[in-house]
């Protein structure tokens, strides 16, 4: 028998810690094997998807024989949400037989990560306003963004590595992000081939923050003109971007449609919808 205070001896502590690791691995491995492979996390056979907002026009169990879509926001705020979610239902009202997927980036990542980003993101903007506003600003000059932007893309990076997996699995047709973590996380892959299908990024902003400004995105979609044009201050080329307004619920947009009709107006000229 051991008694109190006694230490194992180093070469079976060392053995011990060894086995140790080597079942944690085991484990690990196991976990990622049920997590990641056999059943689809987006778009699956039977059902609608562990983390899908289902907002298709008719039954959600038809069949589906046209494009799979997968739209990326973050629950970092709500608008980006709602803008994800304006697209799915105005695709599935233009496109019946699409499956599209509206999902949160961050149900890929940790709990701590996911808490984190998101309620520091929503206390400050509920709390301090100018104080976010400060953070905001200052981030967007240059010295700022490009001291900052490494440690950020880096720890965004490392944390969303699942969304990564899963996308390059699943392989939808196209990737559709209204926020620009996901692009931050997709856009390098885009680059070296490994995402090989389109990515498209909608900006949900009225101005575009060098947040969402990068190289391997295959087209932007924005407000304004002057979006676009900040946009391309930022590097991105101007035969990337298209202007076509932020997207809206279509019960809202009809409103919208029907009101410039009597008033003769239209709020952006040569707007085109986005989906």
């Amino acid at each position: 028998m051991v008694s109190k205070g006694t230490r194992l001896p180093a070469r079976l502590a060392t053995r011990l810690r060894a086995r140790l690791r080597a079942q944690r691995r085991l484990w690990v491995r196991r976990w990622r094997a049920r997590s990641l492979d056999g059943t689809n996390v987006l778009f699956p056979t039977v059902g609608h998807g562990a983390v899908a907002i289902e907002t298709l026009a008719g039954r959600p169990d038809a069949p589906r024989t046209g494009p799979r879509l997968a739209i990326l926001h973050a629950a970092a705020g709500s608008g980006h949400r709602h803008a994800a979610e304006a697209l799915a239902a105005a695709i599935g009202r233009e496109r019946p037989e699409s499956l599209v997927r509206a999902v949160d980036t961050l149900v890929f990542a940790s709990r701590f990560y996911r808490d984190t980003y998101a309620s520091s993101y929503n206390m400050m903007a509920a709390r301090a306003p100018a104080l976010w506003a400060a953070i905001y600003h200052s981030s967007e000059r240059g010295p700022v963004n490009r001291g900052t932007a490494p440690m950020r893309l880096a720890m965004d990076r490392l944390n969303l590595r699942r969304l990564v997996q899963v996308l390059e699995r699943e392989r939808p047709d196209a990737v559709v992000c209204t926020h620009f973590l996901p692009v931050e996380v997709l856009s390098p892959r885009r680059g070296k081939g490994r995402l090989e299908v389109p990515l498209y990024c909608v900006i949900t902003d009225f101005t575009a923050h060098p947040f969402w400004a990068f190289p391997h995105v295959d087209r932007y979609f924005v407000a304004s003109q002057q979006v676009a044009d900040e946009l391309n201050g930022h590097g991105v080329p101007a035969e990337r971007i298209e202007v076509t307004g932020i997207p809206i619920e279509p019960r809202f947009a009809s409103t919208s449609a029907a009101t410039s009709r009597v008033s003769g107006s239209d709020s952006t000229p040569g707007a085109r919808p986005c989906w």
